[in-house]
Protein backbone atom coordinates (compact mmCIF):
# COMPACT_ATOMS: atom_id res chain seq x y z
CA UNK A 1 0.00 0.00 0.00
CA UNK A 2 1.38 3.43 -0.98
CA UNK A 3 1.50 6.51 1.30
CA UNK A 4 -0.36 8.33 -0.81
CA UNK A 5 -3.78 5.93 -0.47
CA UNK A 6 -3.62 6.23 3.32
CA UNK A 7 -3.89 10.59 3.07
CA UNK A 8 -6.29 10.31 -0.58
CA UNK A 9 -8.47 7.03 0.37
CA UNK A 10 -10.95 5.96 2.45
CA UNK A 11 -10.51 4.78 5.36
CA UNK A 12 -11.27 1.02 4.46
CA UNK A 13 -8.97 1.06 1.69
CA UNK A 14 -5.98 1.01 4.70
CA UNK A 15 -4.97 -2.75 4.56
CA UNK A 16 -5.08 -4.70 7.85
CA UNK A 17 -2.46 -6.95 6.98
CA UNK A 18 0.35 -4.10 5.52
CA UNK A 19 -0.22 -1.99 8.43
CA UNK A 20 -1.57 -1.36 11.92
CA UNK A 21 -5.25 0.47 12.08
CA UNK A 22 -3.16 2.18 15.02
CA UNK A 23 -0.21 3.71 12.59
CA UNK A 24 -2.78 4.39 9.91
CA UNK A 25 -4.85 6.90 12.61
CA UNK A 26 -0.95 8.26 13.39
CA UNK A 27 -0.43 8.48 9.37
CA UNK A 28 -3.56 10.30 9.22
CA UNK A 29 -3.04 12.50 12.25
CA UNK A 30 0.60 13.44 10.80
CA UNK A 31 -1.25 15.00 7.73
CA UNK A 32 -3.98 16.68 10.03
CA UNK A 33 -1.68 18.69 12.36
CA UNK A 34 -0.98 20.47 9.08
CA UNK A 35 -4.25 22.13 8.99
CA UNK A 36 -4.51 23.24 12.29
CA UNK A 37 -3.73 26.44 13.96
CA UNK A 38 -3.75 27.22 18.20
CA UNK A 39 -7.77 27.96 17.97
CA UNK A 40 -8.52 24.49 16.97
CA UNK A 41 -6.92 22.40 19.82
CA UNK A 42 -6.50 24.86 22.31
CA UNK A 43 -7.90 24.48 25.91
CA UNK A 44 -10.38 27.68 26.19
CA UNK A 45 -9.53 29.84 28.83
CA UNK A 46 -13.19 29.42 31.03
CA UNK A 47 -11.45 25.51 30.67
CA UNK A 48 -7.81 26.88 32.48
CA UNK A 49 -7.36 26.43 35.81
CA UNK A 50 -5.00 29.36 36.25
CA UNK A 51 -3.40 30.93 39.44
CA UNK A 52 -3.14 34.92 40.33
CA UNK A 53 -0.09 36.35 41.56
CA UNK A 54 -0.07 37.03 45.58
CA UNK A 55 -2.63 33.68 45.58
CA UNK A 56 -1.50 31.81 48.95
CA UNK A 57 1.14 29.32 48.70
CA UNK A 58 -0.70 26.50 50.34
CA UNK A 59 -4.40 26.91 48.03
CA UNK A 60 -1.94 26.77 45.06
CA UNK A 61 -0.72 23.21 46.40
CA UNK A 62 -4.34 22.52 47.00
CA UNK A 63 -5.13 23.21 44.00
CA UNK A 64 -2.43 20.85 42.35
CA UNK A 65 -3.60 17.94 44.30
CA UNK A 66 -7.02 18.81 42.76
CA UNK A 67 -6.61 19.00 39.66
CA UNK A 68 -3.05 17.20 38.79
CA UNK A 69 -1.58 19.27 36.05
CA UNK A 70 2.40 20.14 36.28
CA UNK A 71 2.24 23.67 34.57
CA UNK A 72 -0.13 26.70 35.43
CA UNK A 73 -0.85 30.09 33.76
CA UNK A 74 -0.18 32.95 36.15
CA UNK A 75 -1.87 36.15 35.92
CA UNK A 76 -1.85 39.37 37.60
CA UNK A 77 -4.66 41.95 38.25
CA UNK A 78 -6.42 40.52 35.97
CA UNK A 79 -7.15 37.33 33.65
CA UNK A 80 -6.30 39.01 30.26
CA UNK A 81 -2.66 39.87 31.77
CA UNK A 82 -0.79 36.43 32.04
CA UNK A 83 3.07 37.26 33.54
CA UNK A 84 4.24 33.94 33.88
CA UNK A 85 3.39 29.75 34.21
CA UNK A 86 4.13 28.02 37.53
CA UNK A 87 5.48 24.66 37.42
CA UNK A 88 4.40 22.31 40.09
CA UNK A 89 8.04 20.39 40.47
CA UNK A 90 9.35 24.23 41.08
CA UNK A 91 7.25 23.95 44.34
CA UNK A 92 8.13 20.51 45.07
CA UNK A 93 11.91 21.78 44.87
CA UNK A 94 10.98 24.96 47.04
CA UNK A 95 8.94 22.46 49.58
CA UNK A 96 12.20 20.56 49.88
CA UNK A 97 14.66 23.12 50.01
CA UNK A 98 12.70 25.50 52.90
CA UNK A 99 12.61 22.05 54.91
CA UNK A 100 8.81 21.27 54.52
CA UNK A 101 5.43 22.26 54.16
CA UNK A 102 4.64 24.05 57.30
CA UNK A 103 7.21 26.78 56.55
CA UNK A 104 5.69 27.73 53.16
CA UNK A 105 1.93 28.35 54.44
CA UNK A 106 2.57 31.51 54.86
CA UNK A 107 4.13 32.05 51.99
CA UNK A 108 2.41 33.84 48.08
CA UNK A 109 3.22 33.39 44.32
CA UNK A 110 5.30 35.78 43.62
CA UNK A 111 7.47 36.54 40.35
CA UNK A 112 10.62 34.52 41.27
CA UNK A 113 9.09 31.35 41.19
CA UNK A 114 7.47 31.81 37.83
CA UNK A 115 8.87 30.77 34.55
CA UNK A 116 8.70 32.90 31.28
CA UNK A 117 5.51 32.59 29.20
CA UNK A 118 5.27 31.56 25.46
CA UNK A 119 3.35 33.57 23.30
CA UNK A 120 1.50 32.42 20.28
CA UNK A 121 -0.99 34.09 18.37
CA UNK A 122 -4.59 32.43 17.80
CA UNK A 123 -3.35 31.80 14.28
CA UNK A 124 -0.39 30.08 15.23
CA UNK A 125 0.01 27.18 12.74
CA UNK A 126 0.48 23.46 15.10
CA UNK A 127 3.10 22.22 12.67
CA UNK A 128 5.41 25.01 13.10
CA UNK A 129 4.37 25.70 17.16
CA UNK A 130 5.46 21.60 17.96
CA UNK A 131 8.83 22.58 16.59
CA UNK A 132 9.18 25.42 18.89
CA UNK A 133 7.99 23.60 21.15
CA UNK A 134 10.82 21.14 20.77
CA UNK A 135 13.82 23.89 20.58
CA UNK A 136 12.12 26.46 23.36
CA UNK A 137 12.10 23.08 25.39
CA UNK A 138 8.14 23.89 26.54
CA UNK A 139 5.09 21.83 26.77
CA UNK A 140 2.71 24.97 26.90
CA UNK A 141 1.48 27.79 24.77
CA UNK A 142 -0.53 30.83 26.21
CA UNK A 143 -2.58 31.84 23.55
CA UNK A 144 -3.43 35.75 23.33
CA UNK A 145 -6.42 36.86 20.78
CA UNK A 146 -6.06 39.68 18.02
CA UNK A 147 -6.35 42.49 21.32
CA UNK A 148 -3.56 40.40 23.33
CA UNK A 149 -6.46 39.15 25.98
CA UNK A 150 -5.66 35.52 26.97
CA UNK A 151 -7.27 32.80 25.01
CA UNK A 152 -6.46 29.67 26.30
CA UNK A 153 -3.58 27.32 26.72
CA UNK A 154 -2.35 24.82 24.20
CA UNK A 155 0.07 21.77 25.13
CA UNK A 156 2.23 19.37 24.18
CA UNK A 157 -0.31 16.66 24.81
CA UNK A 158 -3.24 18.48 22.90
CA UNK A 159 -0.46 18.21 19.98
CA UNK A 160 0.06 14.05 20.45
CA UNK A 161 -3.68 13.74 20.65
CA UNK A 162 -4.09 14.80 17.31
CA UNK A 163 -1.65 12.00 16.44
CA UNK A 164 -2.35 9.33 18.51
CA UNK A 165 -5.80 10.28 20.04
CA UNK A 166 -7.09 10.94 23.47
CA UNK A 167 -4.16 10.50 26.03
CA UNK A 168 -6.26 9.58 30.06
CA UNK A 169 -3.62 9.42 32.54
CA UNK A 170 -4.28 9.03 36.50
CA UNK A 171 -5.02 12.59 37.18
CA UNK A 172 -7.75 12.09 34.12
CA UNK A 173 -10.91 11.72 35.11
CA UNK A 174 -13.53 9.66 33.17
CA UNK A 175 -16.79 11.91 32.92
CA UNK A 176 -20.13 11.64 30.47
CA UNK A 177 -19.36 14.06 27.40
CA UNK A 178 -23.28 14.28 26.38
CA UNK A 179 -25.60 14.75 29.08
CA UNK A 180 -29.35 14.83 28.85
CA UNK A 181 -31.04 17.04 31.28
CA UNK A 182 -34.90 17.21 29.10
CA UNK A 183 -35.80 15.52 26.20
CA UNK A 184 -34.47 18.69 24.26
CA UNK A 185 -31.67 19.87 26.12
CA UNK A 186 -28.18 18.12 26.73
CA UNK A 187 -25.22 19.34 28.78
CA UNK A 188 -22.37 18.65 26.46
CA UNK A 189 -18.94 19.24 27.35
CA UNK A 190 -17.59 21.96 25.35
CA UNK A 191 -14.44 19.01 24.19
CA UNK A 192 -16.76 16.76 23.01
CA UNK A 193 -15.88 16.26 19.62
CA UNK A 194 -18.58 16.96 16.61
CA UNK A 195 -18.73 13.81 15.01
CA UNK A 196 -19.24 12.29 18.29
CA UNK A 197 -22.56 14.92 18.76
CA UNK A 198 -23.74 13.58 15.35
CA UNK A 199 -23.54 10.19 15.97
CA UNK A 200 -25.33 10.88 19.67
CA UNK A 201 -27.67 13.63 19.04
CA UNK A 202 -28.26 13.31 15.50
CA UNK A 203 -27.11 16.64 14.51
CA UNK A 204 -25.47 17.57 11.16
CA UNK A 205 -22.24 19.73 11.55
CA UNK A 206 -21.09 19.45 7.57
CA UNK A 207 -18.55 21.42 6.09
CA UNK A 208 -17.99 22.67 9.81
CA UNK A 209 -15.89 19.47 10.41
CA UNK A 210 -13.51 19.89 8.11
CA UNK A 211 -11.76 22.74 10.11
CA UNK A 212 -13.08 22.15 13.60
CA UNK A 213 -12.85 18.88 15.62
CA UNK A 214 -14.98 20.21 19.05
CA UNK A 215 -17.74 21.94 20.37
CA UNK A 216 -15.98 24.52 21.91
CA UNK A 217 -13.67 25.52 18.65
CA UNK A 218 -17.23 25.61 16.54
CA UNK A 219 -19.08 27.96 19.24
CA UNK A 220 -15.76 30.18 19.58
CA UNK A 221 -15.11 30.05 15.49
CA UNK A 222 -19.18 31.48 15.01
CA UNK A 223 -18.36 34.07 18.10
CA UNK A 224 -15.14 35.13 16.88
CA UNK A 225 -14.59 36.03 20.52
CA UNK A 226 -13.66 34.00 24.10
CA UNK A 227 -17.10 32.94 25.11
CA UNK A 228 -18.77 34.29 27.94
CA UNK A 229 -20.56 32.56 30.92
CA UNK A 230 -23.81 32.75 29.82
CA UNK A 231 -23.70 33.59 26.05
CA UNK A 232 -25.86 31.64 23.43
CA UNK A 233 -24.95 31.45 20.02
CA UNK A 234 -27.42 29.14 17.50
CA UNK A 235 -25.96 27.11 15.18
CA UNK A 236 -27.65 25.02 12.16
CA UNK A 237 -30.87 25.43 14.13
CA UNK A 238 -29.64 24.33 17.33
CA UNK A 239 -28.97 27.02 20.41
CA UNK A 240 -26.07 26.83 22.47
CA UNK A 241 -25.21 28.52 25.80
CA UNK A 242 -22.20 28.62 27.41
Amino acid sequence: MKLRNLFGGKKEEADPSSLSAFLHQMLLGVKKLGEKVATDIMIPRVDVTTIYLGQPLEEVIGSMREHGYSRFPVWKEKLDNVVGVLYAKDILYRLEKDNGYNTLKRKVISEDMLREPFFIPESKKIESLLKEFKSKKVHMAIVLDEYGGFSGVVTLENIIEIIIGDIQDEYDFEQEEIKKITDNIFEVDARTLLEDLEEGLGLNFGEHKEEIDTLGGLIYNTLEHVPQMGEEVEINKVLYQV
